[in-house]
């Protein structure tokens, strides 16, 4: 009599495997990102539920999603995958999410340093710091408007002020901040003592509320000055929070400076008394000057290595 064949067993499952790509190696904050996880497998059966964690605990379901984060810095993203038998495998990716530039412009001249509003605020400052570099006005888009005729010896900071066509420079080699008019004229020399030994002057900004200078030494130590309108030092702080200092700005409407390091590429938020108050890190090369549009959240940079004007978007 023939025996009836002994059932099979049932195949064990075994979990799937999470696989996720990303849609960009340079994510930036408030442009979206799509996040793909179709390459995860399942050897047994198939993936059923795709779960998106954020670092912040936010979720997400989907095979592909996108996804727009508002936070610069290292960030982590993990993906959960389910398979039809209620296994799962989890893996997870570091973000390094960048200041979001806007658009870029590039700039006829040659290793520009240093970027100021103008007094009307329609237009920027910028110098250029080889030997006999004269001092540039340009437009938003790049574009040269008119240049002063004052021939620098190492120029690396501008600041606009509220005379049209006059603005403050500084001399890192000689270190001097000097006024310079229109018409290339020396309305004021101020030689500062101290600030020329290991890395010189790099910025150089004016708070419009009294009137006040202040001034960045590069490194070496890095330091922070204030002057008073009689030029007399009220501030001179050390500083430590990069590896150098290249450019800053003074926002009168949040009564704080914006700083940046082109060997940390990093812009920080500063506030005398307090400190850093925030960092944003940025993929710019040798940023070397920087202003802030007031109320619109806008950020110029200045590149000497990629003689570009940089715009981008502030948190």
């Amino acid at each position: 009599m023939a025996c009836d064949p002994e059932p099979k067993p049932d195949p064990i499952n075994t979990p799937p495997t999470a696989i996720f790509n990303i849609s960009t190696e340079f994510p930036e904050i408030g442009v979206s990102v799509s996040f793909d996880g179709s390459s995860s497998l399942d050897s047994g059966g198939y993936v059923a539920k795709y779960l998106w964690i954020f670092e912040d605990q936010t979720s997400k379901s989907g095979v592909e999603i996108q996804h727009i984060f508002n936070k610069t810095g290292r960030q982590s993203i993990s993906l959960i995958v389910t398979d039809d038998g209620g296994l799962s495998d989890t893996t997870s990716q570091d973000l390094f999410l960048t200041l979001a530039i806007i658009a870029e412009y590039p700039l006829s001249i040659k290793s520009p340093s240093g970027l100021s509003l103008s007094y009307d605020k329609q237009s920027l400052w910028t110098v250029s710091d080889k030997p006999g570099g004269n001092i540039y006005n340009i437009g938003f888009n790049g574009q040269l408007i008119k240049s002063i005729n004052y021939s620098g010896s190492d120029l690396e900071g501008v600041a606009g002020t509220g005379e049209e066509s006059v603005v403050w420079v500084a001399e890192e080699s000689l270190g001097k901040i000097i006024q310079v008019n229109g018409d290339g004229n020396i309305l004021k020399s101020v030689e500062l003592s101290g600030v020329s030994e290991g890395g010189g002057l790099e910025g150089i900004t004016i708070n419009p509320n009294n009137g006040h200078i202040l001034l960045l030494k590069e490194k070496d130590p890095g330091v922070l000055l204030e002057l008073d309108d009689q030029f007399d030092v009220l501030l001179y702080k050390r500083i430590n929070f990069a590896d150098d200092f290249s450019g800053m700005d003074y926002d009168a409407a949040l009564d704080i400076l914006w700083i940046i390091s082109d060997q940390d590429k990093i812009l920080v938020k500063y506030k005398i008394g307090t400190g850093v108050i925030e960092e944003y890190p940025f993929r710019i090369n040798k940023a070397e000057g920087l202003t802030v549009l007031p109320n619109e959240n806008i950020l110029f940079i200045v590149s000497d290595d990629d003689k570009r004007l940089y715009r981008l978007a502030l948190p």
